[in-house]
């Protein structure tokens, strides 16, 4: 192999679940096809590195400053589900029986890591739900169930609930008493 196809090989191979075999196979399937084909896919890619950004409300991807799902007036902004990343919202919606509205996380808590509440997007959660106009908050994965809290009590959200199992890797997504 040359170096130029060594070097792509190595690049696809930092894709997740692209092993030195497929990535050899990618290769070879775009030398032997028109140009235009490896053109498409190095724009395609390029153009959602440089568009997508995060909304400036929930944290899920964006093509703007605002997501679709927080522009969508078909949703119900009094009820939002706490996730860890956006496949989880991707997952949530081929249920298809969610109409609220999502706040990504961007990450689990691991405190062996050294990441707590603070390095995540809890503290923006807080903000928003003491903005008013939020009911009720859960959080969700795809392994587990749903953990539902009330806003309407006089108690605002604790640091026991931005805590919960199911956000933390390796947990097992029950919510201690």
């Amino acid at each position: 192999l040359t170096a130029s196809m060594e070097a792509l090989i190595q690049a696809l191979r930092k894709l997740p679940g692209v092993g030195p075999r497929t990535a050899e196979r990618y290769v070879f399937y775009l030398l032997s096809h028109p140009s235009n084909i490896a053109q498409e896919l190095s724009e395609a890619i390029l153009r959602v590195k440089q568009a997508i950004g995060f909304c400036g409300t929930c944290f899920n991807l964006a093509d703007g400053d605002t997501c679709t799902f927080c522009r969508d007036p078909g949703r119900d902004p009094s009820v939002v589900c706490v996730v860890e990343d956006h496949r989880s919202i991707r997952a949530m919606e081929k249920s298809g029986g969610y109409k609220g509205l999502y706040h990504v996380l961007l990450g689990a808590i691991s405190p062996l890591d050294g990441i707590g509440p603070k390095d995540l997007r809890v503290p923006e959660l807080k903000a928003r739900v003491k903005a008013g106009g939020i009911r009720e908050v859960s959080s969700w994965n795809e392994h587990d169930s749903a953990i539902t809290i009330s806003t309407d009590s006089a108690r605002p959200i604790n640091e026991s609930f931005m805590r919960p199992r199911c956000w933390c890797r390796g947990g097992s997504g029950r919510r201690r008493s």
